[in-house]
């Protein structure tokens, strides 16, 4: 065990560039959602809130399906992770999976931002309660999974001489393994905004 803490510690000292190179872009992905709120026009407005009413209507009425939402919910998060590894092993991928982690951001910033601007306390406590607590696993999953794609892309590119193939072979098993453990974040992501967020939502409306 501490061996591996001190690996942990080494890595992360080697490559704080590049994680927080990570957390910097999902930081102006979430900032630039919040912000669009306030340039949107009044009929895109009009529009997403009714969305939103007709979906908290089909919440509030209708019998929750916990297993296709808990389905649905892993099934995205594990495609976006397979994206993502697919550009750190393809390596020329490092501006997509960037990209990825902004959409990642804009989509959180902007949700909570316009539940807190269009529905108040109500929007705040949907937010907090409903918004926040999956991307507690969800964000840092996303970080890890993104950090660790682009660093084996930029050790691949350094380290390109067919000497040192050989160790990007065991360096992209070792991505590839710590990119399936991440998956457990999403796992729990999933399970509560399958078991847990359909009730709260009832509970707030």
């Amino acid at each position: 065990m501490s061996n591996f803490k001190n690996e942990f510690i080494k890595h992360f000292k080697k490559n704080i560039f590049v994680y927080l190179s990570i957390i910097i872009t999902i930081m102006i992905g979430i900032s630039a959602g919040v912000i669009t709120i306030k340039i949107m026009s009044e009929s895109q407005t009009s529009n997403l809130y009714s969305f939103l009413n007709n979906f908290f209507d089909i919440i509030e009425n209708e019998e929750v399906q916990n297993t296709i939402l808990l389905k649905d919910s892993i099934m995205n998060n594990i495609k976006t992770t397979i994206i993502i590894w697919l550009m750190g092993i393809v390596v020329i991928g490092i501006p997509i999976t960037f990209t990825i982690i902004l959409l990642r951001g804009f989509t959180i910033g902007f949700t909570i931002g316009f539940m807190i601007d269009n529905f108040g306390f109500k929007g705040f406590l949907l937010s907090f309660l409903t918004l926040i607590p999956p991307n507690i696993f969800i964000i840092p999953g996303l970080i890890i999974v993104s950090s660790l794609s682009t660093i084996y892309s930029i050790n691949f590119i350094k380290n390109r001489k067919k000497s040192q193939r050989e160790n990007m072979l065991k360096e992209a098993f070792r991505f590839s393994f710590f990119v399936f453990l991440s998956l457990i974040a999403f796992l729990f992501s999933g399970l509560i905004e399958a078991y847990i967020t359909p009730y709260l939502i009832k509970i707030i409306l």
